[in-house]
């Protein structure tokens, strides 16, 4: 019988620090050899994981977006006038700004757009 595969869920495991590493560098000075550390596991573990450096930024762009999604749903959930709920999120926002590094993760994004996947990303998010 086959081992069952925990990819998935060593993904999301690793996620939030993918994503606080390449906001606190940029995609340029993160490597993977940092990544690794912070994950606490060895290279060959995250290129399991992930083909490339660059499709473990490109999954940071898709899980940071996610996570602030979610975030903004929930903080909308149950607002029916939507002057107050604009309201509410710039509260919000103004309150929490930079919380998941989310601008500076789509920052470092900017500045690689030469890539056609990362501004494809971008231009999804």
């Amino acid at each position: 019988m086959p081992r069952p595969n925990h990819a998935d869920q060593q993904r999301v495991k690793f996620l939030t620090t993918v994503c606080q590493l390449f906001s606190e560098l940029g995609y340029r000075r993160t490597t993977t050899a940092e990544l690794a550390k912070r994950c606490g596991v060895r290279e060959n573990i995250l290129y399991r994981l992930w083909p490339d450096k660059k499709a473990m930024f490109l999954a940071a762009i898709d899980a940071i977006f996610q996570k602030k999604s979610e975030k903004r749903d929930a903080i909308l959930a149950g607002q029916t006038d939507s002057s107050h709920a604009i309201s509410v999120l710039i509260d919000h926002e103004s309150r929490h700004q930079g919380e998941f590094g989310f601008y500076r993760l789509v920052f470092t994004g900017l500045t690689e757009t030469d890539d056609p996947d990362i501004r494809t990303a971008l231009v999804v998010m």
